[in-house]
């Protein structure tokens, strides 16, 4: 079953040419069969490094700063380095936070984001961490840094070093989605933090079992 769930999920991004849903199939899938292999990996990632690296690359990404990557994403993937003109919803997201920082603008509806970004394209920032910033402020920001971290806090206490490093593979495979695409408002979305927040008590019951 899982090996048939995998590859529904790197053949229907193929089908539908979308670079970003191939790249994290392939980043969840990787870190699910490396977890399985007979020679099993004994280094622990350490997730909070993840988080450091996965920031830096997430601003650059935004800011524009991602020359470096064109060998890859017009290569490989046949894009250009707007991602799809994400580049300019990013930038008037990044003004309109500016006007209100603190508490956002608020919850808005798709018609309400497209018509504050002057595009019917634009139904949202296509960016998890603007999207928080713009409707909720530093103020919500804040709120689901803390949540993250408490989730990642939690998975370092793992003692099975195949099990944690499989649902940080998940977590980053998640978050790779967030720079281009809002998730959090999904349910199925919060399931990989809360993996990781539960990931000692789930230890615990299948030693138990």
């Amino acid at each position: 079953m899982l090996i048939f769930i995998t590859f529904i999920s790197i053949i229907t991004p193929l089908i539908l040419r979308s670079s970003t849903s191939l790249i994290v199939s392939l980043i969840a899938a990787s870190g699910i069969y490396l977890s399985d292999f007979k020679m099993r990996i004994k280094v622990r990632i350490e997730p909070y490094i993840v988080l450091l690296v996965y920031a830096a690359a997430a601003i650059l990404i935004i800011f524009g700063s991602v020359s470096f990557l064109a060998p890859i994403i017009k290569g490989l993937f046949g894009k250009d380095l707007t991602f799809s003109n994400r580049t300019a919803a990013w930038a008037m997201v990044l003004l309109l936070i500016s006007k209100r920082p603190v508490f956002g603008w608020g919850d808005m509806s798709n018609a309400d984001a497209a018509s504050m970004l002057g595009s019917k394209a634009f139904v949202n920032s296509h960016n998890q961490w603007l999207e928080t910033l713009w409707q909720g402020g530093i103020v919500f920001f804040i709120i689901t840094l803390f949540l993250i971290l408490a989730a990642v806090s939690n998975l370092r206490k793992c003692i099975k070093i195949d099990f944690a490093n499989t649902l940080i593979f998940i977590m980053a495979a998640y978050f790779i989605e967030m720079i281009f695409e809002v998730g959090l408002g999904n349910i199925v979305a919060w399931c990989p933090l809360l993996l990781c927040y539960h990931a000692c008590n789930i230890e615990k019951s299948n030693e138990n079992i």
